[in-house]
């Protein structure tokens, strides 16, 4: 097969694409931004690594498992 053969059939990313791929990507960084802001509270290291001691023993356990 020659390269102009190949270089035809080949799957590029269009304008649409792009637009879909940046949307996407500013969305998630606009939610990641409003939780991370929302949810700010003054944490020790210790209520950090513990979980504030709220966590049950399913997650606690599977947490261990995964180690």
């Amino acid at each position: 097969m020659p390269d102009t053969e190949i270089l035809s059939t080949r799957k590029l990313f269009t304008w649409p694409d792009y637009v879909v791929l940046i949307g996407s990507l500013a969305i998630s960084t606009l939610i990641g931004l409003y939780h991370g802001y929302k949810g700010r509270k003054n944490f020790t290291t210790g209520e950090f690594s513990l979980g504030g001691r709220k966590m049950g023993i399913f997650p606690v356990s599977m947490s261990l498992l995964a180690r």
